[in-house]
């Protein structure tokens, strides 16, 4: 069992990664759409490009404001902070599994993989954490 302090840090961390996370798939998806020739890094060899732009709308709700929704669900500690954040984490998991096996199956793509493992590792183990402190 943590302390108060622990248990602070633990909050912080989540947030702080939930922010990062989000600002992260904000930039992201602005490059992807002012930057064209970067979308080829993202896409299963000759794959069209809507099947990337198809990702935008599920990724701006559920993760983006996903992640920002929870995050401020945890600071203000909501009593449904730990719900969003179970969602979220979801909703991360299906994604990093798809970027995971995009490249297995295509033997493209490599790079949306590389950049969804961190989200996809330590989500769920800080989601794990703070439900057994009983910290959401």
């Amino acid at each position: 069992m943590l302390n108060k302090e622990g248990l602070t840090l633990l909050r912080g961390v989540t947030i702080a990664l939930l922010i990062i996370q989000s600002i992260g798939a904000g930039i992201w998806w602005g490059i992807l759409w002012r930057v064209p020739e970067m979308r080829r890094l993202f896409l299963a060899p000759e794959a069209p490009i809507s099947t990337l732009f198809s990702f935008s709308l599920p990724d701006a709700i559920l993760i983006l404001m996903g992640g920002l929704v929870s995050a401020w669900g945890i600071a203000q500690r909501k009593t449904w902070a730990g719900v969003a954040l179970s969602l979220h984490t979801g909703a991360i998991v299906y994604a990093g599994l798809y970027a995971l096996a995009l490249p297995l199956f295509s033997g493209g793509a490599w790079l949306g993989c590389v950049l969804m493992l961190p989200s996809m590792i330590c989500l769920p183990l800080l989601l794990w954490k703070l439900y057994t402190e009983k910290a959401l």
